[in-house]
């Protein structure tokens, strides 16, 4: 029985349009330093986090309590969004993509989800991967079947719990979720 976690990181600093890497928010902070509360009963043996520093700022506090150093892996990186979008028009553009299917995009983010996907099946038990909202909707949506971009609404530092099970992937436990407020 292997399971996998993927975390969302904390709240940022900055909006996703205003900012393409923003540190976490004091709120963020907060929620990071809480999820060694939440993991407290659970065995986390590897800390994988996207390069964006809102997850790395996100995975630290866990990474500190369990002794455990953080391995970056570019596969959990947030949702590529298209070289002609600028940076503030990045959430207008991903409000238009939320309701299509992942066959309606082109093939940069098509490759972006089959390498997320590819990746996680990947990783040892018991692994922690402070990550992004769309990229857990990518790993939710394949689990579930769904061919919608976003299939779940994880919150701020939502556990979605992946386990294997019976020879299959599937969903333990998806997490706190709530309305996103950039969708």
């Amino acid at each position: 029985m292997k399971t996998i976690f993927l975390i969302r990181h904390g709240e940022a600093a900055a909006s996703w349009d205003d900012n393409p890497d923003p540190e976490l928010s004091d709120g963020g902070y907060q929620q990071a330093k809480s999820l060694v509360g939440v993991f407290s009963t659970t065995t986390v043996s590897h800390i994988y986090s996207s390069p964006m520093l809102r997850a790395q700022q996100t995975a630290k506090p866990l990474a500190l309590a369990r002794n455990l150093s953080i391995s970056v892996d570019d596969a959990f990186r947030e949702i590529p969004t298209p070289v002609n979008i600028p940076v503030e028009k990045r959430v207008a553009w991903l409000k238009r993509c939320a309701d299509r299917s992942w066959q309606e995009m082109d093939s940069a983010l098509s490759a972006w989800r089959e390498r997320i996907i590819a990746r996680f099946q990947e990783l040892p038990d018991n692994t922690a991967v402070f990550t992004h909202f769309m990229v857990m909707n990518a790993v939710f949506g394949f689990l579930q079947g769904s061919t919608r971009l976003v299939a779940y609404q994880p919150s701020h530092c939502s556990v979605l719990t992946l386990g294997w099970r019976n020879g299959r992937w599937c969903i333990v436990d998806a997490g706190r979720q709530a309305p996103s407020p950039v969708l």
